[in-house]
């Protein structure tokens, strides 16, 4: 079964539907942490208009993990597989994306003391 590639609405490129999930996970954790921040909570109280706005902030992140991935003995050889397939798929058609770790650029200041 061929690897299934999605467009993303908010980055530029072809994403794997893998690494967009991954990516989209990333960034749920992300809100999860600092929706504790009542400035933050105030932007987005929600997580789903935060990750969808974003989730392509963290693909960086989500390669790196997909790639940590299959060095870890609790995942199955076919599941190794299907993440290097995926990888190698994302590395054909962004090179420089594999290359360049990507950091999300979104962060918010801790609140200020006193």
């Amino acid at each position: 079964m061929p690897a299934e590639i999605t467009a993303p609405t908010r980055a530029k490129g072809i994403v794997h539907k893998m690494i967009a999930d991954v990516a989209k996970g990333c960034a749920r954790e992300e809100w999860e942490k600092l929706a504790k921040q009542n400035r933050f909570h105030k932007a987005y109280p929600q997580a789903d208009p935060f990750v969808d706005r974003h989730w392509p902030k963290y693909l960086g992140l989500a390669r790196q993990l997909l790639v940590a991935m299959l060095g870890m003995p609790k995942y199955t050889e076919a599941q190794k597989a299907e993440i290097y397939d995926v990888l190698l798929k994302d590395g054909a058609v962004n090179p420089r994306k594999m290359a360049e770790p990507e950091k999300p650029s979104f962060f918010m200041s801790p609140p200020k003391k006193g």
